[in-house]
């Protein structure tokens, strides 16, 4: 349980578990735990609490014996909250030694969230008084992501190790276009949602005075906050699609030599 000294809940929960270990090596584990209602104080960034839905959560692990020339394991977790949205990640690896000095491991990890307010744009406003003169603009979000990682760890001597990391990783976030929304009072889950208020352009947003609120990347469009519709009064605000995907190659390497007692040389790329 913890909580702020204005008496804001940051987070409180319950939860039982289990972790079983065998003879032969061979172990797994379990928890599960009911989460209650908490206050994000991270999510406007910097901006208002929001209230966060209570959410029930259940993980597992299950690893065969480590001590092997081949080991294995695999693990996940499922998340589903009162508002029905949910977030799952699983994933596994395998260590393989080929020599006693050589270790390599590699696997693959997923995973599919679903967000019920994530911060898309802000801006101000006196006119909105209950945000303390600022609008803030949340959307809902289903990222998705999978990824392979390689390690490899080399043991030339006692005082010469390698360690080298590889890791292609692909992410996606779609945002539901009609549920883009504003919220309408601080330490709360309640949103003034825009629904087909908010229309979609791939050309920039320009007032009828000339001023653009909103320039889209190359292949993409622009969000505009505008109730009236096109031909009517000018758009309220716009924003750039919040959408994403992310393609990517991490790697890295250390080499450690401890080229005298307590005196070690590291180089890193």
């Amino acid at each position: 349980y913890m909580e702020t000294y204005g008496r804001e809940v940051l987070d409180h929960f319950a939860g039982v578990g289990n972790y079983t270990g065998f003879q032969n090596g061979w172990r797994y584990s379990w928890w599960t735990a009911r989460v209650g209602r908490t206050m994000d104080p991270s999510v406007a960034e910097g901006g208002p609490l929001v209230l966060h839905p209570a959410q029930t959560i259940f993980n597992g692990f299950f690893g065969s014996d480590d001590r092997k020339r081949v080991s294995a394991e695999a693990y996940g977790e499922y998340r589903r909250n009162e508002i029905a949205q949910s977030q799952a990640f699983a994933g596994a690896y395998v260590s393989v030694r080929p020599s006693t000095n050589v270790t390599v491991a590699l696997g693959p990890d997923w995973s599919d969230r679903q967000f019920n307010a994530i911060l898309v744009h802000t801006m101000d406003d006196a006119a909105a008084a209950a945000t303390y003169g600022r609008r803030y603009v949340f959307g809902e979000v289903r990222r998705r992501s999978i990824a392979m990682s390689t390690r490899v760890d080399v043991t030339f001597t006692p005082d010469l190790t390698l360690q080298a990391y590889v890791q292609p990783f692909a992410a996606v976030a779609d945002y539901d276009p009609l549920a883009f929304k504003e919220l309408a009072r601080p330490g709360t889950r309640e949103f003034i949602r825009y629904g087909r208020a908010i229309r979609r352009s791939d050309e920039p947003i320009v007032t009828s005075a000339g001023s653009t609120l909103c320039t889209p990347r190359t292949g993409s469009y622009c969000y505009a906050y505008d109730p009236d519709g096109p031909g009517g009064a000018d758009p309220v605000f716009a924003f750039r699609t919040p959408d994403q995907t992310v393609r990517s190659l991490r790697g890295s390497a250390v080499l450690r030599w401890e080229y005298r007692p307590g005196a070690t040389f590291y180089a890193v790329w």
